[in-house]
């Protein structure tokens, strides 16, 4: 059963085109759950991966804008979980926001502190 959280909210709010939400925090917090909930209501296309999935993480390490407009296609939102297992996550998904109009990305991680580091975050 989910319980609705402020969270659910916020983060509703601040998925805007143009800009990546990063969640991160401890494992078994519920930032999985919390994806699960946002993308309830999501009307537009979007693609949901993991960064523990060895073909996303190719995509999506690539550091090739033409690669990463491939991979998001038609989609409206990037939503990838565990993002902190795909090497230098942070560049390419500023590429993918710099190089795909009108985009929303959301990227959760367990570890706080790699993820943080690689999207350029303190």
């Amino acid at each position: 059963m989910y319980v609705i959280q402020k969270q659910l909210e916020n983060l509703r709010r601040l998925a805007i085109p143009g800009k990546v939400v990063v969640i991160y925090g401890a494992r078994r917090t519920g930032k999985t759950t919390l994806l699960n909930e946002f993308l309830k209501v999501e009307h537009g296309p979007y693609i949901l991966v993991s960064g523990e999935d060895i073909t996303a993480r190719a995509y999506l390490s690539s550091q090739s804008v033409d690669k990463l407009t491939a991979f998001v296609g038609a989609a409206r939102l990037l939503v990838v979980d565990e993002a902190q297992k795909v090497p230098d996550i942070g560049l390419n998904l500023k590429l993918i926001v710099d190089h795909i109009p009108g985009i929303r990305v959301v990227a959760t991680g367990s570890s706080s502190f790699d993820l943080a580091r690689s999207t350029g975050s303190r």
